[in-house]
Order: C-alpha cells, then sequence, then structure tokens
C-alpha cells in the first residue's frame, strides 16, 4: 500500500555515538519533517526495528573511512536490501575513490554523499533519493554507464544498442512514463505529472527496465537516450 505522512523517517546507522548524535541533530535542525531512528550498527537495526507510525522512507549509513568493499559492509547491505526493499540505502562516507563509490553501486545504494559535501547539500541529495533519484558523483557516472552496457554489448549483435521496436511492447502508461524517465525525472515528479500513486509508478519503471533488459535505472535512462537518439 502507499502511505502518506507529513513525517520522513530515516534510519540513521553510524557505529561511533558522537558522529551519530552530530548527524541526527544535523538533519532534524534543518529539516523539521526528518524523524531520525539512530542504531549503532546495522545488526542493531535489523534486530530492533519495529515499524513505527511512519514509514522508513531512506536508510543512511555513516561508513567514516570503512570501505564499502569490507565484508561486514557489503554482507549487512545486502541484508537490509533483503529486509527492507523499499527502503533505498544512502551511503555517508570520507572516501571518494572510484573503486569505492563503483562497489556502492555495484551493490545497489542508490546514493553515496561525500562527507565534504556542506549540510545543505546534504540534506537536497537526501531528498532526491526520497523522491526517487539517485545520488553518484559525477567522475564516476560515465564508468558506471559503461560497465553497465559492456556485458549487454557484447551479448547483442548490433554493439548493445536497443531495438527501438521494444517500444512496441510498452503500454500507454509505460511510453509516458519511459518519456518521462527518458528526461531524468524522479518516480516522485513522475507520479505528480502522470496523476499517479508513486507506488505505482515504481511498478512500471521496474517492467519497463525488464523489457529494457536494464541493469539499474541510469542504465536504463542511458539505453533511452538511445533510443531517441535513432528515432531522430
Amino acid at each position: 500500500m502507499c502511505e502518506k505522512t507529513n513525517k520522513i523517517g530515516v534510519a540513521l546507522i553510524d557505529s561511533r555515538p558522537l558522529t551519530r548524535m552530530s548527524i541526527s541533530h544535523l538533519l532534524t535542525t534543518l529539516s523539521d519533517d526528518f524523524v531520525i531512528l539512530s542504531y549503532p550498527g546495522i545488526d542493531e537495526f535489523v534486530a530492533d526495528y519495529l515499524e513505527p507510525p511512519y514509514k522508513i522512507e531512506m536508510i543512511l549509513i555513516n561508513l567514516g573511512a570503512v570501505r564499502v568493499s569490507e565484508h561486514h559492509i557489503s554482507n549487512g547491505i545486502q541484508q537490509l536490501k533483503h529486509k527492507h526493499p523499499d527502503s533505498p540505502l544512502v551511503l555517508l562516507s570520507d572516501r571518494d575513490e572510484l573503486a569505492d563509490i563503483l562497489d556502492a553501486i555495484q551493490i545497489g545504494v542508490r546514493g553515496y554523499i561525500s562527507s565534504t559535501f556542506n549540510p545543505a547539500k546534504i540534506i537536497h541529495s537526501l531528498r532526491l533519493v526520497i523522491s526517487g533519484g539517485s545520488i553518484i558523483p559525477s567522475k564516476a557516472l560515465l564508468e558506471i554507464i559503461e560497465k553497465a552496457t559492456k556485458p549487454i554489448a557484447e551479448e547483442r549483435p548490433n554493439g548493445g544498442k536497443v531495438d527501438p521496436a521494444v517500444l512496441r511492447t510498452f503500454t500507454s502508461r509505460q511510453l509516458e512514463v519511459f518519456e518521462l524517465m527518458r528526461q531524468g525525472k524522479s518516480n516522485k515528479f513522475i507520479a505528480y505529472e502522470l496523476g499517479m500513486q508513486e507506488c505505482t509508478v515504481k511498478v512500471h519503471v521496474r517492467e519497463i527496465m525488464a523489457k529494457l533488459k536494464a541493469t539499474n535505472r541510469t542504465h536504463a535512462a542511458f539505453l533511452a537516450s538511445q533510443i531517441s537518439s535513432m528515432e531522430h
């Protein structure tokens, strides 16, 4: 079901008490509609979390200098994805190496935020993820697209391009959603523009990605741009 609430529930996971309290205070001070539930670790969140009166809209993990590839982090993220598949995961990290960013995207994280961001930019980034978008540092974006499209390019005889005929398999509603996806619009914007509920938009997005054989939303947008360029 699609639940409407005036409060945005955010689960904050941080092993360090001082930074956990500081981030919680920052988020609630700058955004009075954020409700923060703080946990010292992923295991504690999974074990102790009970559905509150408001839905958890996002899970924010402050890694500090810990690498995404470390076993307890990557396994913990997979556990969170299994237990809370509808709550996007965002990482706050002191590291900005490309390898760490790519590791995060590969395991399904929706946002990777540098701890060097100013507070206003962090709040804006979190709101973008909650509304259906993704936060990917610009320096990693081109390599992510290249890695995402390479396996499909090897499988397809036309070098990885999508046959525009695939659009004929879309319903009229999927075509409307697809066009707004191609423009980079978030699920929240698409829902408002088309007069739909956001959870319905998510269903259409998943079906569109399946038909395009896209590995993620970024890849779907890239394939959509290919179709657009071939049609003009």
